[in-house]
């Protein structure tokens, strides 16, 4: 039905497009909100969204299957790099409905309150990561169906309060675990229907209330379900529908164990375990200065100040632990060196711990400064992938690079030391504003 739905959007379009004639064509920039401008840059493929505030609501019309006012939308087959802005609090309705040539990673600005219904649908272009700002309270129905390009785990953050009906369905790319924060109160209908490729563990946070039906219907690889409401939710049976749930453990908070080995569905579950069994296995990887794996480097890691384990890293430089879940600290030490350290959470899968290894700036052809509130990084090559990453290696940005200097808006990062990577070279910068 859906590839049936965008035949007809592509035709709707282009006889559009006809009828405007070159002035559509030639057209690359506007407004899109009281505060908010939009440009397309025919050369770099880019389509760039600047000012603060709340963006336009688009409308997508039933009858003709056509959205009526989307500004950038006859350029979308040409569009593969979208930049967002920090200071925008919401991405309208269909903001970027079938813009399926975006690709790489998306992340959604930490000023981002709202992602409106059909932001993001069928924009199936995407090859990495997706990351939720942790603003964000409402992911609208249908955001990022059939965004089934998107890799790796994913995590809603605590902010979140609702997830809309459909708004992952048929995301089917990604193949780690599945987060679900605390502030959750509502998964919608067939709100991650077909996300057949996660191959960890299911995570709902301790709101969640209400689970619409076929939620996870055909989410068929899930490893484990970690539930940390006291108060099983009711839920049909299609809301874990082709969920492996007769042959993988649910774990749920001390003292509720009975009450979902009782509850409708919950029951049916292969073991039912209190959340304190629950152990995760996790890899510690450390490197030395020049990016080599360290043998022989001792890994501590703690909880709340206390040492609770040690290993030593083998011949590829990683250190193995088997942990509960919680959030650890870990500092790794060679010849009585601190050569690697940060912190990592284990929330139910196996857990590789990416730390940002130690770099000599005089071995990188970067340049970076910060300066009237932007971060500028000079010596990337057009098209060039980069991020920047806080030194315990939790990505801030992924982009492209669009010329020889890219600037970014620093002042949604805390003042202290990042590292650049693009995809040859890295350095460390500091942002001070």
């Amino acid at each position: 039905m859906k590839k049936n739905v965008r035949i007809l959007v592509l035709a709707l379009a282009f006889s559009g497009l006809s009828a405007m004639g070159a002035n559509a064509q030639t057209r690359a920039n506007g407004t899109c909100g009281d505060n908010l401008t939009w440009e397309f840059n025919e050369s770099t493929n880019t389509l760039t969204i600047s000012g603060t505030g709340e963006m336009t609501n688009y409308e997508y019309d039933n009858y003709n299957y056509y959205i009526v006012n989307t500004p950038w939308y006859g350029f979308r087959e040409s569009i593969y790099t979208l930049v967002l802005p920090d200071g925008l609090t919401s991405i309208g309705n269909y903001a970027f409905f079938d813009c399926e040539k975006l690709t790489g990673s998306l992340t959604i600005p930490n000023s981002v309150q709202t992602i409106g219904d059909g932001a993001f649908y069928d924009c199936d272009g995407f090859t990495g990561s997706l990351t939720i700002g942790n603003s964000v309270q409402t992911i609208g129905n249908y955001a990022f169906e059939g965004c089934s390009g998107f890799t790796g785990s994913l995590t809603i953050p605590n902010s979140v309060q609702t997830i809309g009906e459909g708004a992952f369905g048929d995301c089917s790319g990604f193949t780690g675990s599945l987060t679900i924060g605390n502030s959750v109160q509502t998964i919608g209908y067939a709100a991650f229907y077909k996300c057949s490729g996660f191959t960890g563990s299911l995570t709902i946070g301790n709101s969640v209330q209400t689970i619409g039906n076929a939620a996870f219907q055909n989410c068929s690889k899930f490893t484990k379900v970690i539930n940390y409401s006291s108060t099983p939710q009711t839920i049909n049976y299609n809301v874990l529908y082709n969920v492996p749930i007769n042959n993988i453990t649910l774990y749920v908070p001390d003292g509720s164990v009975g009450a979902y080995g009782a509850a409708d569905v919950w029951e049916y579950f292969k073991n039912i375990e209190p959340l304190g069994n629950a152990v995760c296995d996790v890899v510690i990887p450390v490197f030395d200065e020049y990016g080599n794996p360290v043998e022989g480097a001792e890994v501590t890691v703690t909880t709340e100040g206390k040492a609770v384990y040690t290993a030593t890293t083998n011949a590829e430089g990683k250190a193995f632990f088997t942990l509960p879940l919680g959030t650890y600290s870990y500092t790794a030490t060679y010849n009585g060196t601190v050569v690697q350290s940060g912190t990592f959470e284990v929330n139910g899968d196996m857990t590789v711990v990416v730390g940002i290894k130690a770099v000599r700036q005089e071995k990188s052809s970067l340049t970076a400064w910060s300066s009237n509130g932007f971060l500028h990084i000079s010596g990337l090559q057009y098209g060039e992938r980069f991020g920047v990453y806080t030194v315990s290696g939790m990505e801030v940005y992924t982009g492209v690079a669009c010329g020889d200097i890219e600037s970014l808006r620093a002042t949604s990062l805390p003042k202290g030391v990042y590292i650049i990577r693009s995809e040859k070279k890295s350095l460390k910068a500091v942002v001070n504003y």
